[in-house]
């Protein structure tokens, strides 16, 4: 582990709760609440933002982990693979879960949620990418 990975799970931290913020919170939040199974005590009033953070947290630091001690990913477009991938993965098998197990959502809503979240996952894991590769010396092949 280094300081370089560390930064970079801050960063992709920050990254996906201001983009969460905005898709969920803002863009996505009428969609969400009109194809939700809706009842009292389900929703809080006001989200533990510091739980959300740290949960953004959470993933930001799988996807440095993985990147920056595993799989050597060092460009924007390498982590942003990386991170589409873990993304549709950890998102397809939570979802999937929820609705066999939940009368919480619809299947339409399933599809949106992978592909946002897979869309979300790319972004961060691009710019977790990003900075890990930031003053590294770019290979060459002879």
């Amino acid at each position: 582990m280094n300081t370089r990975i560390i930064l970079a799970a801050l960063a992709g931290a920050v990254s996906y709760f201001l983009l969460g913020w905005l898709v969920y919170g803002i863009l996505l939040m009428g969609y969400y609440e009109a194809h939700t199974t809706q009842y009292a005590g389900l929703m809080k009033e006001m989200p533990n933002l510091f739980l959300i953070f740290l949960s953004n947290l959470v993933m930001a630091f799988l996807m440095a982990v993985i990147f920056g001690m595993w799989a050597n990913f060092k460009t924007f477009v390498k982590g942003m693979t990386g991170g589409m991938v873990i993304s549709f993965l950890t998102t397809l098998s939570f979802d999937l879960y929820f609705l066999a197990a939940y009368n919480l959502f619809s299947g339409a809503v399933t599809v949106v949620d992978i592909i946002v979240s897979t869309i979300m996952g790319g972004i961060i894991g691009g710019i977790i990418g990003w900075i890990l590769g930031i003053g590294s010396k770019p290979i060459t092949t002879s």
